[in-house]
């Protein structure tokens, strides 16, 4: 799963944030903080904070975070995106993708690892299985789709039924636009850092 957010945020880097800049606005209570290039609006992100919410909008969606704590723009860019202080605290919808290719290497790991603990007797309804679920991921068209397809095929006992569990997170990565949503905080973040130690350098 790493590989494919390493290139997802490489992807977002090159193709929705070059060229953008971070300014800081404040007003009273509400620090805003603006991503976008100065000569286009596209992919442009504004993060909203005010005491322990932070509101971010963007031209093509829009999230809420709500952590019990006044939070800081710093102390968010540290965060890793698996944290789940992050994406727990977050009402986006759309949070979730769903990877076939990611799920057919998952599913290959979970299909070694019960080669090794298969019985005979289970051998081809075990067989059976893994086509099934192989079949069941290329029909899915995203996260919904899957897991509803997952619990049908569990809807009746069968010797793999404990797995159910490992197997309804196949696939499941987050959205490109939840990946920006911090990665666009952490390079705004970066930015302004570094002016403010140039600003440093000359005083």
């Amino acid at each position: 799963m790493q590989r494919y957010l390493k290139e997802r945020e490489d992807f977002v880097k090159e193709n929705w944030f070059s060229g953008h800049v971070a300014t800081v606005i404040q007003h009273g209570p509400v620090k805003i903080l603006e991503w976008k290039n100065p000569l286009q609006e596209v992919h442009s992100f504004k993060y909203v904070f005010l005491n322990g919410d932070l509101f971010i909008s963007a031209e093509y969606c829009h999230a809420v975070f709500h952590f019990p704590w006044n939070v800081k723009i710093e102390e968010l860019a540290k965060m890793n995106i698996n944290e789940c202080m992050f994406y727990y605290k977050c009402s986006y919808s759309k949070m979730w993708n769903f990877n076939p290719e990611l799920a057919m290497e998952q599913l290959l790991g979970w299909k070694n690892r019960m080669k090794k603990e298969i019985t005979e007797e289970h051998f081809y309804i075990y067989k059976e299985f893994y086509l099934q679920i192989e079949e069941l991921i290329w029909q899915s068209e995203d996260v919904e789709d899957y897991e509803e397809r997952l619990k049908n095929n569990f809807s009746k006992p069968h010797p793999f039924g404990k797995e159910y569990s490992s197997l309804i997170h196949l696939g499941k990565e987050y959205s490109i636009v939840f990946i920006a949503y911090l990665l666009g905080l952490q390079l705004a973040n970066e930015q302004l850092r570094r002016e403010r130690l140039q600003k440093g350098s000359f005083t």
